[in-house]
């Protein structure tokens, strides 16, 4: 029991690692969460480093973060509840990281990465034909083929017949992910040219305030 309250607290803690923060810091001394979307993620990161790191801080957030710690959870204490609670707590860490006073990421690489950890291959391959195929046909803003292919993943899981327990942690996932939508790094909601609904209905969607991307991207996180 002491072993799986250990691994679970490190998942935490672990998925709570600011890898773009760290990076924005350490290249330009900015902080990452005063420009562009203000998250804490390598999708916003490309707005100040350019696409290569982005996608390099992004594979490590996938894999690194995301995928390792429950490859060798798997293996080396596969308990079924352990490895359920380690999952949520890695895409929790990244999302309200404690070292960034609970502020933090979308969770969708570190999410992406846990479902690696799990090999769940057919579902990895559908919603990678989903997002990278399809939604990028269709619209260059992926936000809500992001949401879409999120609520998509325990849906495949159950039609694959996946472990029960591997159901739970999809559903967990999409859960952090919906709430940090609608929350985001709690900025003030201004309802000046929107109301609240309509935010709201916004950030669900399209996780930004306004349905214009580029104009949410070039503004001044709290300006």
């Amino acid at each position: 029991m002491f072993v799986g309250i250990a691994l679970v607290l490190f998942s935490y803690v672990w998925g709570s690692i600011p890898t773009s923060y760290i990076v924005g810091r350490l290249l330009h001394g900015v902080d990452i969460r005063e420009y562009g979307s203000g998250n804490v993620g390598s999708s916003n990161l490309m707005q100040i480093s350019g696409k290569r790191l982005g996608i390099a801080v992004g594979i490590f957030d996938t894999f690194v973060k995301g995928a390792t710690p429950i490859i060798l959870v798997k293996y080396l204490y596969p308990e079924p509840w352990i490895m359920l609670a380690m999952s949520i707590c890695l895409v929790a860490g990244h999302n309200w990281s404690i070292f960034l006073k609970f502020t933090g990421g979308r969770g969708v690489a570190t999410t992406i990465g846990v479902v690696f950890g799990l090999f769940m291959w057919r579902e990895i391959l559908l919603l990678t034909v989903v997002m990278g195929g399809i939604g990028r046909l269709l619209s260059r803003d992926m936000s809500a083929w992001t949401l879409f292919a999120m609520i998509l993943l325990p849906v495949l899981a159950w039609v694959f017949n996946q472990p029960t327990e591997y159901i739970y942690v999809c559903i967990g996932m999409n859960g952090l992910i919906l709430l940090k939508r609608l929350t985001g790094n709690f900025e003030k909601i201004d309802t000046n040219n929107y109301s609240l609904v309509a935010v709201l209905l916004c950030r669900i969607v399209w996780d930004r305030d306004v349905p214009s991307r580029e104009a949410w991207m070039r503004r001044k996180s709290g300006s």
